[in-house]
């Protein structure tokens, strides 16, 4: 029988490095600083106990908990390195080695296009297709809910998309659209039945969930206490904060990078206090703001231009008098935006001279790139 994990496999990689190691350090002591000095606010009371009872100084009033870096430290020595995702069936089982790597599908779409062009609300039944089309395809390795169950009730609609899931795929499933604990227990016994009972859960837990924070430096308490829940039952969680640079988070990619650590270092440190042990994956979802007009740019090669430039910025107008080799005006530096249809920047002001034929405007011309928005 073949076993999906063995195309996966990559063995012991050179990392990629976008940071030194020095870099790394600075960032996670940011982290540290951040926790003990400013806190995050935990909107679980639960959390807070076992917050406080561990050494953090907690202020019951704004539920704002202040951890030591020897409180995170404790938490961290009981985070296990390596656990199994668990298939429906064992051949899809998928350990989190770091030697092996996966791609999944992902959603929870709420319309569907038909092929004639019409748009519907999803239903179970696309729930249930869409998991047998990621069973089939051999470079997915786990699937989740890639639309939304519309038709079934609010309150339970995330137990018949996690059931239409198991009914239609061998693989592992990733729940992305549960909200609280009540949801939790039906969903943890549903999985036992799958699996055989807790203990083959625990050791096969054959469903993972994504658990996002609140940017910035917020632990929501339907998530906590889904996170403890959870925990308990041995179900691993990714931990998701999703901070904006420019909105939620520092405009800067470092200091986002910290704010996305620090959320990630104090849901750790809560759920480990609490349940030793509790299988966790550090991720995150970090976007920019366009400044323009206000949105985000998920999921697309755009977030990664969005980050400040080491340029200045130039109106259409200096653009205009650089290429004429003139200084810029006073109301055109004045301008330090874009225009709203096109805009250009000038990496060096002013141009440089040249001793060669060709003339001063097309050097100062070379410099002035336009861009659309």
């Amino acid at each position: 029988m073949t076993v999906h994990v063995d195309g996966r496999y990559v063995g012991q990689r050179r990392p990629l490095r976008i940071l030194a190691q020095d870099e790394v350090e600075r960032i996670h002591q940011a982290s540290l600083d951040v926790l003990a000095d400013t806190g995050v606010m935990f909107h679980s009371q639960r959390a807070l106990d076992v917050l406080e009872a561990h050494g953090a100084s907690v202020d019951r009033e704004t539920t704002v908990a202040r951890i030591p870096a020897a409180t995170v430290d404790e938490a961290l020595k009981t985070l296990p390195v390596h656990f199994t995702l668990g298939g429906r069936t064992s051949e899809f089982d998928l350990p989190i080695d770091g030697e092996h790597a996966y791609l999944t599908s992902d959603g929870c779409a709420t319309f569907v296009r038909e092929a004639d062009g019409t748009v519907r609300p999803s239903v179970k039944q696309d729930v249930y297709e869409a998991a047998r089309v990621v069973d089939g395809l051999p470079n997915l390795s786990a699937t989740s809910a890639l639309v939304s169950a519309q038709d079934t009730p609010e309150e339970s609609r995330v137990l018949h998309e996690f059931d239409a899931c198991m009914r239609a795929s061998r693989k592992h499933s990733i729940v992305v659209s549960i909200k609280d604990a009540t949801e939790a227990k039906p969903l943890v016994r549903m999985a036992e039945a799958v699996a055989g009972g807790a203990a083959e859960l625990k050791a096969r837990p054959t469903f993972s969930i994504i658990l996002c924070t609140v940017s910035p430096l917020h632990q929501e308490r339907f998530g906590m206490e889904l996170a403890f829940e959870l925990a308990d039952a041995g179900i691993p969680m990714m931990l998701y904060p999703m901070p904006i640079l420019g909105a939620t988070a520092p405009v800067t990619p470092a200091g986002t990078a910290v704010v996305n650590n620090t959320e990630i270092l104090a849901a750790i440190t809560a759920v480990q206090l609490a349940c030793p042990g509790a299988r966790i994956i550090h991720a995150g979802g970090p976007t920019a703001l366009f400044m323009r007009t206000g949105p985000t740019s998920p999921t697309s090669p755009r977030r990664c231009s969005c980050a400040p430039r080491k340029r200045r910025w130039r109106s259409s107008t200096a653009c205009r008098q650089a290429s004429a080799g003139a200084a810029p005006s006073p109301s055109s530096r004045r301008r330090s935006r874009p225009t709203r249809t096109r805009s250009a920047w000038c990496s060096s002001w002013p141009p440089a001279r040249t001793s060669s034929s060709a003339p001063a405007s097309s050097t100062a011309r070379s410099r002035c790139r336009s861009r659309s928005w």
